[in-house]
């Protein structure tokens, strides 16, 4: 039976912009009427090279303690109309392989060290203090001034009053020119995701765009973001921050990823292919951008994926500074009640991505 009577985020009083500003071991179950799949998650199995010979979810690639609760098989409706059979899992929300942070730092004479990271026009940068203090000639803009010139201090939203003072969409002019922070324990702590995903992947005739749905999820139990609403964020003078991990918190999801930088638990492929990061929301298995080799496969489809006989049809993360982590659904994602998005959290876009 599912463990919650929601499919969706435990609500907040606000959503940040960047997402468009936005837990413990897989607990044993009976293989009974009602569909629960048993836990067959071992310690030998935890971050071993495997390859996958099929196509949709092993749990056992997920890390000990990412996914909370039981793991069931429900009935669903695919986005085609389709009736099918789903899994049902939640994950804890917050990485339990690293730490989150650091995001901004504190003065203009800050290293990278003391910051996380920025990504503009397909590039990710060092947030470092330097970078602060020359915002105005990096956007040919006299406007951006998030440090105080005397003192070298940085603007930042360090507490949580701050941070959902800033971190909204549209904010007052008085929150403009900040670098945006906020921390798990700020935003109330890690909040669960209830995730539905078809067992088995159905291809679509044609491929749909992502909108404002996350796209998957890493096998460390944190959200894959869809992609971070930018222009928004620079009309307000605003810098919402990653982490060197690609990540960041806000109040509605709080700890999400929206760049794959390499830090995260991955499942190593024995024959040299790119590493398991996680799953899209239509079941199909998504791995890191580049092979063992360094290379990128170079038969990608619009959707960053592609087939082999090892694995089947998957994807490949795009670089970290592209602002996507896939380019589009390449198979049917299951609908859920209660406007939560295909499969997991969505919703329209907040303001601290």
């Amino acid at each position: 039976m599912i463990t919650r009577s929601s499919i969706l985020p435990i609500p907040r009083v606000m959503a940040l912009t960047f997402a468009g500003l936005m837990s413990l071991s897989i607990a044993g179950c009976s293989d009974d009427d009602n569909g629960v799949v048993a836990d067959t998650t071992t310690d030998e199995d935890i971050g071993t090279d495997t390859t996958s010979s099929v196509e949709g979810i092993n749990f056992d690639n997920f890390l000990e303690g990412s996914i909370t609760g039981d793991i069931t098989e429900v009935d669903c409706t695919l986005s085609d109309g389709s009736e099918s059979r789903c899994y049902q899992f939640e994950v804890v929300g917050e990485p339990l392989d690293h730490a989150p942070g650091p995001y901004c730092p504190g003065l203009v004479s800050d290293t990278a060290e003391a910051g996380g990271k920025w990504l503009d026009n397909g590039i990710m940068y060092d947030l470092d203090g330097a970078f602060i203090a020359g915002l105005a000639d990096f956007y040919g803009d006299p406007d951006w001034q998030l440090h105080d010139a005397q003192s070298g201090v940085i603007n930042v939203t360090n507490t949580p009053e701050s941070c959902l003072a800033a971190a909204q969409l549209n904010p007052p002019e008085e929150w403009w020119n900040y670098c945006i922070e906020c921390t798990i324990e700020g935003v109330g702590g890690p909040v669960p995701i209830l995730h539905t995903i078809p067992i088995v992947p159905v291809a679509r005739a044609v491929t749909e765009e992502l909108d404002n749905t996350f796209p998957g999820v890493s096998l460390n139990g944190v959200g894959l973001s869809f992609p971070a609403d930018l222009a928004g964020i620079l009309a307000t003078y605003n810098i919402a921050a990653l982490d060197d991990c690609g990540g960041h918190v806000n109040n509605a999801i709080s700890y999400h990823y929206h760049a794959a930088t390499g830090c995260w638990h991955e499942i190593d492929q024995s024959d040299d292919h790119a590493a398991l990061i996680g799953y899209a929301m239509d079941g199909y298995a998504i791995h890191s951008m580049t092979n063992l080799d360094g290379g990128e496969p170079t038969d990608l489809d619009e959707c960053r994926g592609h087939t082999d006989e090892s694995r089947g049809y998957h994807y490949h993360v795009a670089d970290p500074g592209e602002n996507r982590f896939i380019g589009c659904f390449h198979g049917e994602v299951a609908e859920v009640e209660g406007g939560g998005g295909p499969g997991g959290p969505g919703g329209p876009p907040a303001a601290g991505g």
